[in-house]
């Protein structure tokens, strides 16, 4: 916490330097930074490209990070049944309110998320169950700030709301029939990031 806590200190600090540079229709951003959701870190980059002085598209890839799944239905509801690592990636729409030259930007955004298991390790005492991780999707709600520093360096901070989608099932076979539990991770649903860019 008190590591997150100086991050955010220092990039109030960075937005506080300089006088304020234009992020405007036609620019393109590249930037790098640290993720975390309650229990999955990863460092992240994000391209963002400016379509007007307001909207910008932005596509963000992390590095695996470590994640856990659990029971979200059925006869293993709540329970631990894995483990692995994933690859999280996303496509959102953002709006950033203010002219381009306000040294600070706020904005607000919108997609989604791209979950995608690059290994998974199955819990044991699954029995005669046959479990399935696979590439889940979810809806994305952002919001955040753009600090300009100088005529090309920003700094960024966001939050970003993302329900856990469903990355699987486990199938049980019973005497009368076959009960599925579908499988969720277990980190948090919001999402923080923060970062620092380059603007060309």
């Amino acid at each position: 916490m008190k590591t997150k806590t100086a991050a955010l200190a220092a990039l109030l600090c960075i937005g506080t330097l300089g006088n304020a540079h234009a992020q405007s229709a036609g620019d393109f951003l590249i930037g790098g930074g640290w993720q975390d959701n309650g229990g999955a870190s990863a460092a992240a980059v994000q391209l963002t490209y400016f379509a007007t002085d307001h909207i910008a598209g932005e596509v963000s890839i992390a590095t695996p990070s470590n994640v856990a799944y659990t029971g979200g239905s059925g006869l293993l509801s709540g329970q631990d049944v894995g483990t692995g690592k994933l690859l999280t990636s996303s496509v959102s729409a953002k709006f950033f309110f203010g002219n381009a030259d306000w040294p600070v930007r706020p904005f607000v955004g919108i997609g989604m998320t791209i979950n995608t298991p690059t290994s998974t390790h199955y819990a044991g005492g699954l029995g005669s169950s046959t479990a399935s991780v696979k590439t889940g999707v979810g809806p994305l709600f952002s919001v955040g700030a753009n600090w300009n520093a100088t005529a090309h360096l920003f700094a960024t901070a966001s939050i970003a709301y993302s329900p856990r989608p469903t990355m699987g099932s486990i199938n049980t076979p019973t005497t009368t029939e076959t009960k599925t539990t579908f499988i969720k991770l277990r980190q948090s649903d919001y999402l923080a990031y923060v970062g620092i860019g380059y603007r060309f």
